[in-house]
């Protein structure tokens, strides 16, 4: 959720700013999402795995079921697939997300 509000900030700050123009269409907001990343400083592959983390959590929200197993998060996506976050990627996650939100605020400081 804090992704999705971080992504949220940064796309509403741009567009206060008359930088872009938000959509209706989710796909839209998050290819000018991509290209604002340049802007800020994140890498593509912090931007990517921003990216990644929305989409886990919009799987997660429509998820029927959730649980841990060997210190691995499972989230059942349908009959057949299963989302595995192990404890790994969710410290790198985190760690990406908590370096997004400092370059956010320098590049807002910066900028106005």
């Amino acid at each position: 959720i804090s992704v999705t509000n971080l992504v949220n900030s940064i796309l509403v700050f741009e567009q206060k700013n008359q930088r872009i123009r938000l959509s209706h269409d989710k796909s839209q907001n998050l290819e000018a999402f991509k290209s604002i990343c340049q802007k800020i400083d994140i890498s593509e592959p912090e931007c990517s795995l921003l990216l990644e983390m929305v989409e886990l959590n919009e799987k997660h929200q429509k998820s029927p079921s959730e649980f841990m197993r060997n210190e691995k998060i499972l989230i059942l996506l349908d009959n057949t697939k299963i989302e595995t976050i192990t404890l790994e990627k969710l410290k790198s996650f985190i760690n990406i997300l908590k370096s997004s939100i400092e370059k956010f605020k320098i590049y807002k400081e910066r900028k106005f």
